[in-house]
């Protein structure tokens, strides 16, 4: 299939442009595989969002779509996932970013805490919508949600074992400005 490469214009904005072509020498990538990787992704998405759900049976979520791994040290543990096939897909310059592979499957968000005694791996679950979100009645809720830094509200939970699990949904239209952390 990598076979078949076809040129495919599009019109974009110019401030986009420009972030992708300094993302692109910043992680070493061409144009065409960035934009690729996130076609593909919002395909996946999309089809996902797009599939129906059992009649009468409201999930709630849309299921794991990301690992959040903490690490003390976050070179040597993106080392360790490229190993594995995984490739970055972009860094926030914090030491902390997100990585995909290839074939799929969840992404993964590594997040450098130095100082963290057990560095813990969460899986984020996806949501919708915060407001009509029902935490499952096994678990406990640590913080409700909250507006992040990376434009998403956030639920941290934690299952019957006592391990964090992040909820995350997308921020409300701004009528006002959400109160978000930093």
């Amino acid at each position: 299939m990598a076979d078949d490469i076809r040129q495919f214009k599009v019109y974009l904005p110019a401030d986009l442009i420009r972030e992708i072509k300094y993302r692109a020498v910043d992680t070493e990538q061409s144009l065409s595989s960035i934009t690729a990787a996130a076609l593909r992704q919002h395909l996946r998405t999309a089809q996902h969002e797009g599939e129906e759900q059992h009649e009468g049976e409201d999930m709630g979520t849309t299921g794991v779509e990301g690992l959040i791994i903490q690490t003390r040290n976050w070179g040597k543990t993106v080392a360790f996932w490229q190993a594995l096939g995984y490739q970055v897909e972009f860094e926030t310059g914090r030491n902390s970013g997100r990585l995909e592979h290839p074939a799929g499957g969840p992404y993964l968000f590594v997040v450098e805490r130095p100082g963290s005694a057990d560095p813990e791996i969460q899986p984020l679950v996806g949501t919708s919508d915060a407001d009509s979100f029902e935490p499952p009645r096994a678990g406990t809720v640590e913080h409700p949600f909250t507006g992040r830094h990376w434009g998403a509200a956030e639920l941290l939970l934690r299952d019957p074992d006592g391990r964090h699990v992040s909820v995350q949904a997308p921020l409300p239209a701004p009528a006002g400005k959400p109160a978000t952390d930093t």
